[in-house]
Parts: structure tokens; sequence; C-alpha cells
């Protein structure tokens, strides 16, 4: 398990000829090799061709100089006569080889078997697409019974000298095998002693690995993820070999090393020896390419140069086209607008408070700030800033807009903190704070206070300043203070346990009842058995116990029920829909506060007092579905909330509606709440382009599933309104502009109007290309964790 291990290739034939749709590995190194088994060139080959020798093995072929080796294969089987090599591939003579092959592997010299294979693989133009590129040919690649693999050798290196392509071994969690994966890329990290962990096994062997390392523990018969530093003396674990294995001693780490974190295919972990110099093995994990979303206020005072971000033109360095802006817009500030008045931007490092504030705390203390001379500021039009805001909006499709006020009124437990932003798909809404610092003042009898870092504290000379600024020069009521010492203390960062009921097949009462309380259970369920890389993430999760429930096959739903999309009976479906999913989620959450306990910051909550979010919907929401009151409604809500006082709620957080344009597709729906992008077009997202054909399109179903470039972008405004009554966080909520309607007061209106019905966030602004025939929409730069 100390070796990284390089496959050479040698299978054994068990049918006659070359099984049909058998096709080279792609990704794997391998050596050319002699009927007896030793290597007859010591180049590295890549993806090349398969043979059969005269005891009757399958070789499997492959060389970054393909064309060399594709020609001793020829000249050995085939009776090929010309040249052995060549110093390099020009386009001349790759034609001229080519064609040579083409022409020995028509003739009637070879066997039947190898014809009936060969000679499809020699077509001129697909052969030179494979050996220049490495491309792999059409069929079903068949290694599982058609051969069985005699020989492996494998060979010791530093994890240093591993390349990309090379195999290392690989533990696959979900059939506890081990196997080799191939190395998509590697780059180093530097792990200090104190976050290492040494753990050492029974049979002798350690790891040496950072403390948030995912592994693998077995708990109640099932072999799971956890960071390193939850590993306990006598936990049974899984070595390299697949096998349990117990841990006999925990150490901490020794000295600073450079680890070499590598990605390879698929999500498991792989093992490898580290350096010349110890030779210990070091667990390496497998990582997923992260997506950073960046939220400002728009009161920053570089708001207009964070609106460039991922301008096209302009000073590159001033660009970043690989975050994600996103804006979190207050009340004031669109009142401003709609007033054509002025507005000031603040450096935040003077007016830092502002983040903390929300509502009508937030517009007087905004107020005091624009009337003090002694802090920095610049004073625009709110008006100008808005229209730059949405020029680059339809550039670009960015920064999101999210609304700050909106968010926090609607907050259930804003009793314990304020939501600063959502994430990067704009539909988790959810209490966060950065660390911060505690102040140790230790005196020189011993004694020891602790303060928060901004508390005023008064001196003996009578000075009133922050805990932060006192110095060993201070002392206290009589008291000198000998030391004073900063404790970093941890803030609350917000995770986003998600899951999404498919609408096209579940949508009545009877099935909701059914079906919300399976999926509560199980995202609850995730909380506990999730893999969290930092400390504050877990105990933020665990003290909120926050989940979010939404839904995707709207657009589907609609159309089977012959609804047109926007009509006053899509309004009137979708409230009764989310009502539904609303109270079934809250009851089930209810009654697992019986079998398992509130969530710990339940006391003070809204869920406390009977707040549901029906109770803090927008008033203009409202309106747009008029159902009679909460009488009018389908479910007894007072008798819910009494529940809820009396027996608790499990989760702090509940429902959340994430973008699923990958998870819809794969099974089967329409993507989330959207309309349809078009009848048929292709999707690129993360798992490559794939045509779309809408489910169940038919005669009865074409006129219902309406297109989004062709509807009012206010229809989707009130259409998310009305959804936004029943969900406790937001909406992953895009927009559609046909280059026909974009204009600024269009613009304008639509965003208007989301601030004005409540919503919490829109997504992207996505702008029809002015290609009529582009059928692809490329969502491949979207949430991996929400698709």
């Amino acid at each position: 398990h100390e070796q990284y291990k390089r496959i050479i290739g040698r299978y054994k034939k068990i049918n006659k000829g070359l099984p049909d749709g058998f096709e080279t590995i792609v990704d794997y190194p391998y050596y050319a090799i002699s009927q007896d088994g030793v290597v007859i060139n010591t180049v590295t080959f890549r993806p090349l061709a398969t043979s059969i020798d005269r005891k009757g093995y399958i070789r499997v072929t492959l060389g970054k100089d393909a064309l060399t080796l594709h020609i001793l294969l020829a000249k050995q089987y085939l009776g090929y006569t010309g040249e052995d090599t060549i110093d390099h591939i020009d386009g001349n003579k790759l034609n001229n080889r080519l064609e040579n092959l083409q022409i020995i592997s028509n003739s009637d010299n070879i066997s039947k078997g190898w014809e009936s294979t060969y000679k499809k693989r020699t077509q001129k133009a697909r052969i030179r697409r494979h050996l220049s590129f490495g491309h792999r040919l059409k069929g079903d690649r068949r290694d599982t019974h058609d051969f069985e693999i005699l020989d492996i050798q494998t060979q010791i290196i530093p994890i240093e000298d591993v390349r990309i392509g090379d195999l290392v071994l690989s533990y696959n969690i979900s059939d506890n095998r081990t196997e080799y994966k191939s190395v998509t890329s590697k780059h180093k990290i530097n792990v200090e002693t104190k976050d290492q962990i040494k753990l050492l096994f029974e049979d002798g062997n350690y790891i040496i690995t950072s403390n948030w390392h995912p592994f693998p523990k077995l708990i109640n018969g099932k072999v799971i993820y956890t960071r390193s530093d939850n590993i306990n003396i006598g936990d049974i674990t899984i070595n390299d070999s697949g096998h349990f294995i117990k841990v006999s001693d925990i150490q901490k780490g020794e000295v600073d090393r450079e680890f070499f974190d590598l990605t390879v295919k698929d999500n498991n972990n792989y093992f490898c020896s580290t350096d010349n110099q110890d030779g210990n093995l070091h667990l390496i994990h497998n990582t997923r390419r992260g997506a950073i979303a960046v939220y400002i206020e728009p009161w920053h005072i570089d708001v207009k140069e964070f609106l460039d971000l991922k301008k096209n033109s302009g000073e590159e360095r001033r660009r970043a086209h690989d975050l994600f802006p996103a804006l979190w817009l207050n009340d004031l500030f669109m009142q401003r607008v709609q007033e054509d008045s002025h507005w000031t931007l603040f450096d935040p490092y003077e007016v830092s408070e502002l983040t903390d504030l929300y509502g009508d705390e937030f517009t007087q203390r905004y107020i005091e700030l624009e009337q003090n001379c002694d802090i920095t500021k610049e004073v625009i039009s709110a008006k100008s800033l808005w229209k730059e805001i949405l020029r680059s909006y339809f550039e670009t499709g960015n920064p999101f807009l999210t609304f700050k006020d909106s968010a926090n009124r609607a907050n259930p437990n804003k009793h314990n903190g304020v939501i600063r932003s959502s994430n990067l798909c704009t539909e988790i809404f959810q209490n966060t704070s950065p660390n911060y610092y505690k102040i140790k003042l230790t005196y020189s009898d011993n004694s020891v206070d602790i303060f928060e870092e901004d508390e005023i504290i008064t001196t003996d000379n009578g000075v009133n300043k922050p805990a932060k600024k006192i110095t060993a020069l201070d002392s206290l009521n009589g008291k000198q203070i000998w030391m004073v010492d900063k404790h970093e203390e941890d803030g609350q960062t917000a995770v986003c346990n998600l899951a999404s009921i498919n609408l096209s097949k579940v949508n009545t009462t009877q099935d909701l009842a059914r079906v919300v309380p399976t999926a509560i259970r199980m995202l609850d369920n995730v909380i506990d058995l999730n893999f969290y890389p930092l400390a504050k993430v877990k105990k933020t999760n665990e003290d909120t116990r926050a989940i979010g429930l939404g839904v995707m096959g709207e657009a589907q739903m609609l159309a089977e029920s012959k609804i047109v999309w926007g009509s006053d009976k899509h309004f009137q479906k979708i409230d009764e829909v989310m009502e539904s999913v609303s109270y079934y989620a809250i009851k089930s959450s209810s009654n697992l506060a019986i079998e398992k306990g509130k969530y710990p910051n339940y006391d003070g909550s809204d869920w406390s007092k009977g707040i549901f979010p029906i109770d803090n919907a927008n008033k203009e929401a409202c309106k747009l579905v008029d159902r009679g009151g909460l009488f009018g409604y389908t479910h007894d809500w007072l008798e819910l909330k009494e529940k809820v006082k009396k027996d608790g709620i499990r989760n702090g957080y509940l429902m959340a509606v994430a973008p699923t344009s990958s998870i819809s597709i794969l099974t089967g729906t329409t993507q989330a709440i959207e309309p349809v992008y078009k009848r048929k077009w292709f999707e690129e997202n993360l798992s490559g382009l794939i045509p779309v054909v809408v489910p169940n399109l038919s005669p009865e179903t074409w006129e219902y599933y309406t297109p989004s470039y062709e509807l009012d972008q206010n229809v989707l405004i009130k259409a998310g309104a009305i959804r936004q009554k029943w969900i406790d966080q937001g909406q992953s909520l895009n927009i559609f502009i046909s280059l026909d309607k974009a204009s600024g007061r269009y613009l304008n209106e639509i965003y208007m109007n989301a601030w004005k019905y409540g919503l919490k966030s829109t997504y992207y602004l996505r702008s029809q290309s002015p290609e009529s025939n582009n059928d692809i929409e490329d969502r491949s730069t979207e949430c991996v964790g929400c698709q």
C-alpha cells in the first residue's frame, strides 16, 4: 500500500479475435510488451491499439509515439514493410502511413477475427484522430468477462514525481474496493505541524494527514467519512486494501510538511508515499473545484469598480472572471432610486457596523453617518448607480441582486444573529458571522478578566476605550494589567443541506403528506452524517440544524395539468402546492423534535412564538392570490402553530429552492421553478453537453410549455412572490431577457417589482443570444452543489 502502481497491461485472450466493441483504455499509461512479457519499448505510451500475439494474448499498447508503435504492430502482424519509425509526425508522413495501414488492414492476408474489428478502426479520418489526440473510438469497453488481468507491475516513486495521467491506488467507499484511478491534476499544499495528525494502526503502519482531512470510519456497521481529528484510539477504519483495521495510537505532527493534493478520477481517497526523506504514508484526498460568491452592499465605496469585475474589456488586473459578484441591497437604497435622490458611499473600515444592521436601525445609522463630516464618503446619484448595476447585469449576468431587508425581516432566527449574504445560487439565507476576538486581561495579582474586543472599558485614569485598545500600561479597579492576550473565537458559517421534490410526480396533498416527512428526516440525518471541513461549520450546522427542502418540475406539472404559465390558474395552483410543502415540512420537523429534540437555538426564535413564513409574507405578494386569509387555506395553521409552540421544531431553517439544473435532467423533469428554456435544446453543465426535450412533449402539452424568453418576466417575479410566502429561506430565480424586449426601463420594472413583492433574491439575468439558431444553454459555471 506504500506503492504507486502502474498497470503494464497484459490480458488473456478468452475468445477468438478481438471482441466486438473492444477499445483501448484511454486514460491509463502503458508500456508495449513482447509476447513473453518483456518491455520492448521504454517509452510510456498514450492510448493507441490492440494486438494478438502468437500465444493468444491480447496486447493493449498505448504510447505518446503512437504512430511508431502502430507501424511496429502493422509490421509484426500485417506484413507491413515500410519504415519502422519517424522522428516526428508531420501531416504528409502521417497521411502516407495511414494510407498504407488502411490498405494493409483491408488485405486478404489477415484472419477473419482480426479483420472484423480492426478494419472498422482503420478508416482514415477516425484513426488519424485516434493517433493524434488519443480519442476513444465508439463502442463499449469490455474488460469484465472477456479478459483476465495476468500481470501487474508496480513502482514506488516520490509523490512529488507523480504525473498527470499516472495511476494511484484508490479506495472506493461505496463498494469497499481498492482500484486504480488516473490522476487528473496536482498541486502543493503546506500543512503546519499543529494541523497534522498521525494515526498509527495495529499492523504497525501509520498515516500522517491534516486534522481536517476526511477519513473512513466504521460506525454502526457502515463506513462513513469523518474528520481525522474525530478518530479515536480503538476506532475501526479501512486500510488501502479495503480491509478493516484498528487505530492503535494517535499522535501530533512533528514538523511542518509539504503535502501534495492530487485530483483523481471519481471522488475517492487514495494512498501515496510522500518523499525520499521519510518514506511515510500520507493520505491525500480527491478535491472538487470550488466557487466563490462575493457580496457587498451598495454603500461600499468601491461598488462601481466591483460592478466591472467580470467585464471582458478594461484593465485585466482589475478583473476577476472566476468570481461571482452579488449585491446585498437595502430598502433605503431602493427607495432613493425611486425618488431619484442622492446616495452616499462609505469606507467599510470606518462604518463596519452597517453590515450588522437592517431595517429602521440601518436607515437611522446610515443617515447619521451621512451627516458625519469626519469620515470618508462620496455622494453620488442613487439612480445613476442603479443604471450601472442593471447595465452590468445585462452584459455579464452579474452581479446577482439580493435584498438584505427582505431576508432579515423574514429570518426565523433573528434572535440569534444577522443574515449577511446568500450563497452562490442565492437560495440560502441563514445567520453568519465572522470570527471575532475576546480580550483576556491578566493582572499583577494573577487574577483574570475577559472582555469582548469592542466592549467599552473605563480605565482608572477615567479614559473610555474598547477592550482591544487596552495595554499593559493601563490599570482597572486599582489593579495593574500585567498581560493582554487576544483569543480568537469562531463565528458562524452556514451550510446547504438540499433536496428537491419532483412536483411532476408529487403534487397532491396526499402525496406531499407522504413524501415530505421522508425528505425532512433524510435531510436532518445528513446533518449528523455529513463531513465538515472546519469545526465552526459543524457547530453552526448543529446549532441551527438548517436544511433546505425545495421543488423542481413545476413547468412539467403545469403543462400536464394544461395550465398556462403565468395565468391565474398557475398562481392558484402553485400557491396551494407550496402551502402543502410548507405545512408538512414544518409539521414533520416538529414531529422530529418530539423524537430527537429541538434544535439548540430554538428558544426565542420565530418558531417558538408560533410565527411562520406565511406570517412574515409580503403584503403585496399576498394580494396576488385571494384565498380568503388564514381561514381560506387548505391546512389548519392555527393548530400547527400551537403544536410547534408546545413540541418545538427540529430544524431552524427548513425550505430553500435550489436551481437543480443537473438533477432535474437526470430525473427527467423540468428545472426547479423555471419555465422551460425552449421545448428542445442542448443543456451545457458540469456533465457536458446534454440534448434535452421537455418531458412528455405532445400536441396536447405543446402550447403549455411556453419558452422562458417569450414570457413577460414580471410573471416570473409574481410567481416567485407567491412561492416566497411559504418559504423561510429563498429561491434561485433566473430572469430571461430576449433582445427584442431588452431595455433599461423593462429591467428596472422587473427588479423593482422583485423588491416590491418581497423577493429575497434573483439569480442570473439570462439574455438570449443574437444567433437565432443558438440552442445551447450554458450552466457549466453554476454552483456544483446546487446543480
